[in-house]
């Protein structure tokens, strides 16, 4: 290419070029010369133009060098050629996986495709619905569907059809939507058919057909000299030579084009021939006797379109069950025709006919008003459902509130409570560190009066004696050997010991406390005492107590009953508590597990059990729970 570049730039030559543009012929590159000069440019001749007027030759200099291209060239396409010969032997061995991969993302592009239609549409998957007679269904039923090909605005339509009734005849004026509502119920079924989801409501049926035929729109042809009725008779001789009673057959103006009285007979023929052999069948046409027809045959069923009967404007709605009417005079007078000329008309038409105008004027009007009372009535519903609803969250709301108050209270109440179990563990403290029993209960009065209230204190008003008289700074003597009371405590037991202080060492069972006078009610003096039975706790609970060195109180309930224990551990945990223990320890057994369990759900529930574990391996181990007091 460089090379001729450089020729057709020679100013030697530029007299004898046409131009000095690089041409082609036959995969040569050739210069265009004119013809007079052809033999100032040596070269080979590949063309000359249809006027002769230039020679496109291709100079000698670059001869050599086109035959060295022009072999490269054709070895470039042997080898593409080999290259190309070998990927598909390549292919052709894995021939099936392509086959079955070029499949398998076929069917993913239609489905991806599929639901990508689905949600612009706002589509939904139809029921099957039966099409013999003998199949329980509601047949073929379309509630609030709409044309997928029109805009957001169509006004959706509702039909039913079924194994019984398999024929409808639709009536009304024109552009009041018969064919749109046509149009509709076969895209339905054709869109069911493929797997495509339907725009209308999801109560919707439809059945599976052996074929969807449709003479719809005309076909009237001038080179055929063809008429519109020679046309749709044509196609409706081939469809009822072809339909069957799983066929779902669309005639759009059944018999229109002739003559009407002739034509009217032709569509009740071709209807009844239809609804005879089982065919769902669905036709539009403008002639009454069909309508009429349809009204007495018990496979047949009736629908119309309607005008506003104000504005005489079309609202596209499809009314099951009623002929229509065609409105043609009022369209007329609408439209502007003169008053006498309609007037005129009318008295024209049959008396009787004009009655049924009148009546179905009358009908149609009452359907309208239940329509409307209907739709209020649906509205009012809706709103009642609306408010229950409301009611029902609003109760939800105010239960979650009443709850988290009572959680915040009972939290609160937890709270208080334990700064009480403090305190009152503190002030048992202090009173078994020698505090008089007066400042014990001024505490204890503190403590109950921070709550709010003193009546827990009734409890622990002064002792009093057996014979009825108060205790007082005189108390009588307390000797070694005495029987006494200890109601602080709820126990009974002998005094051991009598230290420099007054104070009394009590044994009760295998229990010692100290106790001061003013605590104690005399039972037996010394000497009845010995005589008496060994003292036992006058508590409802009697269980076997260990004094140990760490001042942990020990409960054994081992072959008691767990509704035993139930009553025993509460008491038991109440007075060491009083007592200002920090810990006690019950010892169960290991057994079959019954006792452990119940002991354990017992102290779970415990207010005083800060928490509890079972014993060391060398204490006991899993036959003994540890619980620790707040």
């Amino acid at each position: 290419m460089r090379v001729m570049e450089n020729l057709a730039g020679r100013d030697s030559l530029k007299p004898f070029l046409q131009s000095d543009a690089i041409a082609s012929r036959g995969d040569r590159l050739v210069l265009e010369v004119k013809s007079s000069h052809r033999v100032a440019v040596p070269g080979i001749v590949h063309d000359v133009s249809s006027s002769g007027q230039t020679a496109f030759i291709e100079p000698f200099a670059v001869v050599d060098v086109a035959n060295d291209w022009r072999e490269a060239a054709y070895e470039a396409e042997k080898e593409e050629e080999r290259v190309l010969r070998k990927l598909s032997r390549s292919v052709a061995v894995r021939g099936e996986d392509a086959l079955a991969s070029m499949q398998a993302a076929a069917s993913l592009d239609a489905a991806v495709a599929r639901g990508r239609l689905s949600l612009k549409i706002g589509g939904v998957r139809p029921k099957t619905g039966g099409i013999s007679p003998s199949d329980d269904s509601d047949g073929l039923m379309l509630v609030e569907a709409r044309h997928p090909l029109i805009g957001e605005e169509v006004v959706p339509i509702s039909m039913h059809l079924d194994t019984k009734r398999r024929g409808l005849v639709i009536t009304g004026p024109n552009t009041g939507g018969k064919t749109i509502a046509l149009k509709t119920l076969g895209l339905m079924a054709l869109m069911h058919q493929s797997g495509l989801q339907i725009p209308a409501r999801e109560a919707s049926e439809l059945p599976v057909f052996d074929g969807v035929f449709a003479d719809i729109g005309d076909a009237q042809s001038i080179d055929r000299s063809v008429s519109t009725f020679s046309s749709h008779m044509e196609r409706v001789i081939r469809i009822i030579e072809r339909a069957t009673d799983r066929s779902l057959v669309l005639l759009d103006e059944l018999g229109t084009g002739t003559d009407p009285e002739e034509g009217s007979a032709l569509a009740r023929a071709i209807l009844e021939r239809l609804v005879s052999e089982g065919v769902w069948t669905c036709v539009t046409t403008h002639h009454r006797p069909v309508s009429e027809y349809a009204a007495t045959h018990d496979s047949l069923g009736n629908a119309s379109v309607e005008l506003d009967p104000e504005s005489m404007l079309p609202n596209y709605r499809l009314i099951m069950g009623l002929p229509g009417q065609s409105y043609a005079m009022e369209v007329a007078k609408r439209l502007g025709l003169e008053e006498p000329i309609v007037e005129h008309a009318e008295s024209m038409l049959d008396p009787l006919r004009s009655q049924t105008e009148s009546l179905l004027k009358s009908l149609q009007t009452e359907r309208d008003r239940v329509r409307e009372v209907q739709q209020q009535t649906a509205e009012d519903r809706a709103e009642a459902e609306r408010l229950r609803i409301e009611a029902r969250a609003n109760l939800a709301e105010s239960e979650q509130e009443r709850d988290k108050a009572i959680e915040e209270a009972r939290d609160q109440l937890k709270r208080e409570a334990q700064r009480v179990r403090r305190q009152l563990r503190r002030l048992m403290r202090e009173a078994q560190r020698q505090q008089t029993w007066q400042e014990a209960r001024e505490s204890a009065a503190d403590i109950a009066r921070s709550v709010g209230s003193e009546d827990w204190l009734a409890s622990a008003d002064r002792p009093r004696r057996t014979d009825g008289r108060s205790p007082s700074d005189d108390s009588p003597e307390f000797n070694v050997g005495d029987s006494v009371r200890v109601e602080s405590l709820g126990v009974t037991g002998e005094i051991v010991e009598m230290d420099r202080d007054n104070r009394a060492v009590v044994l009760s069972g295998t229990m010692r406390f100290q106790a001061r006078p003013h605590m104690m009610t005399l039972v037996k003096a010394g000497a009845d005492a010995k005589e008496a039975e060994r003292p036992q706790t006058h508590a409802r609970v009697q269980p076997k107590l260990a004094h140990v060195a760490d001042a942990a109180g020990d409960l054994d309930v081992r072959g008691s009953r767990v509704h035993m224990v139930e009553s025993m551990i509460p008491q038991f945990i109440d007075r060491a508590f009083m007592q200002g223990l920090t810990s006690v320890r019950i010892i169960h057994g290991e057994g079959s597990g019954a006792l452990r369990h119940a002991v354990r759900d017992i102290l779970s529930r415990e207010p005083h059990v800060e928490t509890f574990q079972p014993a060391p391996q060398n204490a006991g181990g899993n036959g003994v729970t540890v619980a620790m007091l707040e």
